[in-house]
């Protein structure tokens, strides 16, 4: 009996790999993915990417080579853009956006480009890191590139808290 008792041991350390190579595999793997947003009927946002994977455990999707366009309440394009990778946290709606990052408002007639960007859905913030390089440029020809960027895009406020340089010129009616 003590020898088939010894025979059978339970191996715990083997359960517990098993448990974190399961975090880093995704429980759906979507190609040519399209996701949109709708409001009282009308689409209010519409991401698509090349590839998504859900991580239903760390409440994340991952986005290669993500596109976005934003509407308003009639149906009206306002915002668009892209970036070669994001990560959308279910849990806060935020998206951590990197490489090649695009974003035009149709409105503010003005477009924003950086290499990172993280948008903080709660606070309304649109923040790159320290010494990340973000350009924002108007269609008029004025622009102004800096690092330590941050943006209250409800607010438009924006913030350099780095260096920066170039030209920012207002309208009159503005």
């Amino acid at each position: 009996m003590l020898l088939f008792l010894g025979a059978c041991r339970l191996d715990y350390q083997q359960a517990m790999v098993a448990d974190e190579l399961s975090e880093g595999i995704p429980e759906t793997i979507l190609i040519d993915f399209t996701h949109s947003i709708i409001k009282n009927g009308i689409p209010m946002m519409v991401f698509s990417a090349v590839k998504a994977e859900t991580y239903e455990e760390s409440n994340k999707t991952t986005l290669e080579q993500v596109a976005f366009r934003q509407f308003n309440s009639l149906g009206e394009p306002v915002s668009e853009g892209k970036a070669d990778h994001a990560v959308l946290y279910s849990s806060t709606e935020d998206m951590e956006l990197w490489g090649n990052i695009y974003f035009y408002s149709i409105g503010e007639e003005s477009s924003i480009e950086a290499d990172y960007l993280y948008w903080n859905d709660e606070e309304g913030t649109l923040t790159a890191r320290e010494k990340d390089v973000v350009t924002i440029q108007r269609d008029s020809g004025t622009s102004i590139q800096g690092t330590g960027f941050q943006g209250h895009l409800y607010e438009k406020d924006i913030l350099f808290r780095g260096k920066a340089s170039g030209a920012w010129v207002e309208d009159e009616e503005e």
